[in-house]
């Protein structure tokens, strides 16, 4: 009888542990079941999240270059919130705000401070737009040429002034180049490498150019040969008059907000308004 007993006790220890090992196992399948059930609910989450962030970043987008449109087209900017046409009640897009500036000042980075293409002519005007009205006199420096690049492979500038009374104006013809394998050939004045101030609005350039004084200054056209070049200038206190116009325009759309600058400069002049031999290379 003690004999079955201990067969009985052993019996049931044995179904006991197999019960326990079941529940482990159960439990070990449900922490994987639900750890594999959280990151596939967590990763459509964020899906999710990231499909709307993208559609209000595409809407926040569209609406600042509605308004960069919109100032373009009146010439003034947007002070209020202006809701677009297919405004989601749910989802807001507003044109934020547009702020219309005119670009003006005693530094400047010619062409937005992008750079102006090998044989491209960029005017920059030192009188009224477009009548010539209010010329001054200019203590100019020109700034140019990337410092990680060699002499040779710098630009030339071919700066053509025209001062004095519009209906006559002085024209005076000022070529530089820092390259004095080249010099030997055009002839132009040689520019050194800067020492001392060559950085305009953050730019920082290899060669600056002080030119003559310029006398009752109306416009002076900036040439690049033999390659483009970031131009920047600096007219000491003179406040060099507005060569355009800084649009700035903001769009938001739920939680995003983006934002799309334009420079709208003047329309250049045609080359016969300046003799063609200047612009012989």
């Amino acid at each position: 009888m003690v004999g079955n007993f201990y067969f009985q006790f052993s019996n049931f220890n044995k179904k006991e542990r197999e019960h326990g090992q079941i529940l482990l196992i159960v439990v070990l399948a449900m922490v994987v079941f639900l750890t594999v059930g959280l990151s596939v609910v967590s990763r459509s989450i964020t899906n999710l999240r990231t499909s709307v962030d993208e559609e209000n970043s595409q809407r926040a987008f569209s609406a600042a270059e509605a308004g960069v449109e919109q100032a373009l087209k009146s010439g003034q900017g947007i002070s209020i919130q202006t809701p677009l046409n297919a405004t989601d009640p749910k989802n807001p897009t507003f044109i934020k705000s547009v702020t219309v500036t005119s670009q003006s000042a005693t530094q400047l980075l010619l062409n937005n401070g992008n750079q102006i293409l090998k044989d491209d002519g960029y005017d920059l005007w030192l009188s009224n737009y477009p009548d010539y009205s209010a010329p001054q006199d200019y203590n100019l420096t020109v700034f140019w040429g990337d410092p990680s690049q060699s002499d040779d492979n710098n630009a030339a500038l071919e700066i053509i002034v025209l001062s004095g009374s519009k209906n006559s104006p002085t024209i005076k013809r000022l070529p530089y180049d820092p390259s004095i394998a080249r010099q030997g050939s055009n002839n132009f004045t040689l520019t050194p490498n800067c020492t001392n101030f060559c950085t305009v609005l953050g730019k920082t350039f290899k060669y600056k150019q002080t030119l003559p004084l310029i006398s009752s200054g109306l416009i002076a056209r900036i040439v690049p040969l033999y390659t483009g070049a970031v131009v920047g200038i600096d007219a000491g206190s003179t406040v060099i008059p507005s060569q355009g116009k800084n649009i700035q325009s903001t769009g938001i759309s739920g939680g995003t907000t983006r934002k799309v600058t334009l420079f709208q400069g003047y329309p250049q002049l045609p080359s016969e308004f300046f003799p063609y031999i200047l612009f012989s290379k």
